[in-house]
């Protein structure tokens, strides 16, 4: 979750304009597209809650790491995964998580 605009302004910037769905696009229209798909997106969302979804297990990042809440994790795979997203640091790179599954 993030609603500190400089940190928004700052993805779209850094990451979004340089992305492959924009590549016929200018900065500004990258810019003014990726802004109206985030307003539609928050008509769309729905946040996890502790006390509504009690059996959920899940983490929140808030404003890229300046606050964090770890729900009902278990396990050590949970605890690994908790651990290191705890840790990313903000800079561009990508991130693959991966479940394995029968």
């Amino acid at each position: 979750m993030c609603d500190d605009d400089k940190i928004v302004d700052s993805n779209i910037r850094e990451v979004k304009i340089t992305s492959p769905d924009y590549v016929t696009y200018k900065s500004d229209q990258v810019y003014k597209d990726f802004v109206e798909r985030i307003k539609h997106y928050e008509k769309l969302y729905q946040t996890l809650d502790e006390d509504l979804e009690p059996n959920y297990s899940f983490l929140k990042i808030f404003n890229a790491g300046s606050k964090y809440t770890v729900h009902k994790h278990e396990g050590h795979i949970q605890s690994r995964i908790v651990y290191y997203l705890m840790n990313v640091k903000i800079t561009p790179r990508t991130i693959y998580l991966t479940r394995h599954g029968k």
